[in-house]
């Protein structure tokens, strides 16, 4: 995986959580939620597995974080709402709706 294919996927994956946001997702369904090509030709067991590491270092910047459920072994992750960067993804949104 490139340094680009990291950023992409480290942009991927706050908004796959912030769609589903206030439901958490387990680490497989990020994984299913992201274009397969994030995935990097994984076979479909494995993808949950291959994003971890990457939910975990965004986790170590606080942008998502583990929502523990009791007598679950999966893990189910968050989006940390950001007041800034919420305020800008929706005056995002609005200019993309005025222009369609």
């Amino acid at each position: 995986m490139t340094t680009t294919d990291t950023k992409m996927l480290y942009e991927c994956l706050p908004v796959v959580l912030r769609d589903s946001f206030p439901t958490p997702l387990s680490t497989d369904e990020v994984a299913d939620r992201c274009p397969p090509a994030f995935i990097y030709g994984a076979p479909y067991s494995r993808r949950g597995f291959q994003i971890y590491r990457h939910l975990r270092a965004l986790e170590k910047r606080g942008i998502v974080a583990r929502c523990p459920r009791e007598n679950d072994r999966r893990v189910f992750w968050t989006y940390l709402p950001d007041a800034d960067v919420d305020g800008e993804i929706e005056a995002l949104d609005a200019i993309w709706e005025a222009s369609c």
